[in-house]
């Protein structure tokens, strides 16, 4: 089999975030197996045009923000790559690979719906972005293809739009890229310790993290990441009181992650928008439970009261997290069947589920969604 896969980030993008995780992973199984991959995506500063990595051709044509334009007219040209299949990984833009390409076979990853992110970065102007940038290509453009996507919460999300359930497959994203083992002196913090590990945006809400910690006079918050809204975070916890219990920790190695996960007390999110939770199950990997707004896939990531909580709310996100600082036992239950739980997802089984769908859009088979 030979993929052409579309993406405004690959895995070596600095900003790849999960996405570029999901799709580098996977490659890396592809390629194992003999199948022959190219990847369109987008460039960065530094980065180099062209160029192999983990078995697979990278071409990289424009910016991160521009490549889907770029790509949609080289496809018009009849200049993009042959391939068996098209795989488009959409994580906010759409290469519109069914206008170009609707005569070659086609599936899409999509790793999250973004409606109420649209309202919540843009306000009013959100709600006409949102139809126009996502819900009418979803609906008149895509509606008829294979979709792969990383949990149920994003498949209800497509069916709002109009995506028929039975042509979406559910595909839990991997966690044995991990692979810093736990360090045995890496024992929690004596003071008790949250860690947010993630990209510091708007709809991430890690404001609300601030607000717990202002709530919890003994406890302290390490954000691991980097963001446009760091500027504003420092200065809301400036005016909390509790810049001497908030370290921004900015981007850390693997290794830098794994020490903070197995000594922070908690892993904590209140994002408004997760397709799966990807950082739940890192923090899981190391016996480290979570606790969660619940919304989208971290319904699934978490399993609430079993390998982390789950909170309605802001008000119940600090209730949660004060009693889980407070309770050795619970925590202690909760890191180990987090962990046991974790272990059981790998990226091999990612793979075999993307190659299945491929191999169904080249058939022409319809896809059951699972």
């Amino acid at each position: 089999m030979s993929i052409l896969v579309l993406t405004a980030r690959d895995w070596l993008h600095p900003q790849a975030g999960g996405s570029g995780l999901n799709l580098g992973e996977q490659v890396e199984w592809w390629s194992r197996w003999g199948v022959e991959t190219q990847v369109i995506s987008g460039a960065f500063p530094e980065s180099k045009a062209r160029l192999e990595d983990r078995g697979a051709s990278i071409h990289r044509i424009a910016s991160d923000k521009t490549v889907p334009i770029a790509a949609g007219a080289a496809g018009i040209l009849g200049r993009m790559p042959s391939s068996d299949v098209i795989l488009e990984v959409v994580s906010g833009a759409f290469f519109l690979s069914s206008v170009w390409a609707r005569n070659r076979p086609r599936a899409v990853w999509l790793h999250h719906v973004h409606q109420d992110q649209y309202l919540r970065e843009f306000g009013l102007a959100g709600k006409p972005a949102a139809f126009l940038g996502e819900k009418a290509p979803l609906r008149f453009l895509y509606r008829h293809q294979p979709f792969i996507v990383p949990s149920a919460g994003v498949r209800r999300d497509l069916a709002r739009l109009g995506i028929d359930p039975r042509s979406v497959t559910v595909c839990h994203n991997g966690a044995d890229h991990i692979e810093v083992p736990a360090t045995p002196d890496a024992s929690p913090s004596e003071q008790p310790t949250l860690v947010y590990v993630g990209r510091l945006r708007r709809y991430k809400r890690v404001d609300l993290l601030l607000t717990v910690i202002a709530e919890i006079p003994d406890a302290r918050l390490l954000i691991a990441g980097r963001g446009e809204e760091e500027g504003a975070l420092r200065d809301l916890a400036d005016d909390l009181g509790i810049a001497n219990r908030v370290s921004f920790l900015g981007f850390v190695s693997d290794e830098e992650r794994a020490i903070l996960l197995q000594r922070a007390w908690i892993n904590v999110t209140a994002s408004s928008a997760e397709g799966w939770g990807l950082t739940v199950i890192e923090a899981a990997r190391y016996g480290t439970p979570s606790v969660a707004i619940a919304v989208g896939g971290l319904t699934e990531a978490i399993i609430d009261n079993e390998t982390g909580l789950l909170a309605q709310s802001s008000k119940e996100l600090t209730g949660q997290v004060r009693m889980l600082l407070d309770d050795a036992q619970l925590r202690e239950r909760l890191g180990d069947a987090a962990k046991s739980r974790a272990d059981r997802f790998t990226w091999e089984q990612t793979a075999r589920t993307t190659i299945a769908i491929l191999q169904q859009a080249i058939t022409g088979a319809r896809p059951r969604g699972r």
